[in-house]
């Protein structure tokens, strides 16, 4: 009696531990994620504004010059 219920123990113990870990594993995955698709915002949102102030630059510096 006493070696089924630490069989069933033992069982119910692994079985958590994995579940655990696969818990986990999901959590950094999705905190990965997230993380690398803010990182692409916020660069394509630098990049863009690069671009536009590049170009608004460019574009004023040009009437400016045929201005004169």
């Amino acid at each position: 009696m006493v070696v089924v219920v630490v069989v069933v123990v033992v069982v119910v113990v692994e079985v958590v531990v994995e579940v655990v870990v696969v818990v986990v594993v999901v959590v950094v995955v999705v905190v990965v994620v997230v993380v690398v698709v803010v990182v692409v915002v916020v660069v394509v949102e630098v990049v863009v504004v690069v671009v536009i102030n590049s170009s608004s630059r460019s574009s004023s510096s040009s009437s400016s010059s045929s201005s004169s």
